[in-house]
């Protein structure tokens, strides 16, 4: 039996950005509610660039997520499962969006791929599930990357850069970096795309992390922010999303 339930609070937004002129990435957030209690779960899917139809695989793996957590609510009371059985279920499920993924690329003859970052909040803890370099922070005491970019370092043409290592629908049997912890009150967990985290500051999410905000304030303060990276730079798409944690 669980000691402590939170209620969640969240929203996420995505934009192609002021450069490119198709958006790769695709980003969810879902809150169940159940009885006794509700979990959250959170993902980042940002197509491979480099790759063929990035957009095509983001989306795919977005549907799909959508499509299982629909389910999954229709058909059990999330507050009555145990919060290691719902995270295997989710990493099942996850196995099974690599699958889909693999599937599509060989019946349309497509070389596609995209990154994907989950992240699962139930009873008091957190689990994340990650494929490549988007990411999941989790602001506390300061700004934590939860999760561990799969990149690599090589040297081309006399200059170094991080190569893409891992994601989804690269290999037959999928490869995750998972890691779990305890959740607190007052916790802001935020999964986002590389195009978001560029240019990201701790400071940036300090009125989200302080002020009791409600979803659609939350998802407005987020365009802010896009906006802001804009500004400074950013290139990419960027896509984020958050979820507060409370009482």
């Amino acid at each position: 039996m669980r000691k402590k339930t939170f209620k969640f609070t969240g929203a996420c937004v995505s934009d192609r950005g002021a450069v490119r002129e198709i958006n790769q990435d695709s980003i969810l957030l879902k809150v169940i509610k159940g009885r006794k209690g509700s979990a959250a779960i959170g993902a980042i899917f940002d197509g491979v660039g480099g790759l063929e139809r990035g957009e095509l695989a983001s989306g795919l793996l977005n549907a799909e997520l959508s499509a299982w957590i629909n389910d999954l609510e229709a058909r059990m009371d999330i507050s009555e499962t145990e919060d290691e059985i719902l995270y295997a279920h989710l990493k099942d499920e996850a196995e099974a969006l690599n699958d889909a993924l693999r599937e599509f690329m060989d019946e349309y003859r497509i070389n596609t791929g995209s990154t994907m970052s989950l992240v699962l909040l139930v009873g008091e803890k957190f689990f994340t599930l990650n494929a490549g370099d988007s990411r999941v922070y989790l602001l506390r005491d300061e700004l934590l990357a939860i999760t561990t970019d799969d990149t690599i370092i090589r040297e081309r043409d006399g200059y170094y850069k991080s190569l893409l290592s891992n994601y989804m629908g690269r290999y037959d049997e999928p490869i995750f970096s998972e890691t779990y912890g305890k959740a607190e009150e007052g916790d802001l967990f935020l999964f986002c795309s590389d195009g978001f985290y560029h240019m990201l500051n701790a400071s940036d999410l300090t009125k989200l992390k302080n002020e009791r905000l409600k979803p659609e304030e939350i998802e407005k303060e987020l365009s802010v922010l896009i906006k802001a990276m804009i500004e400074r730079g950013e290139r990419d798409n960027i896509s984020v999303g958050v979820i507060k944690v409370g009482s």
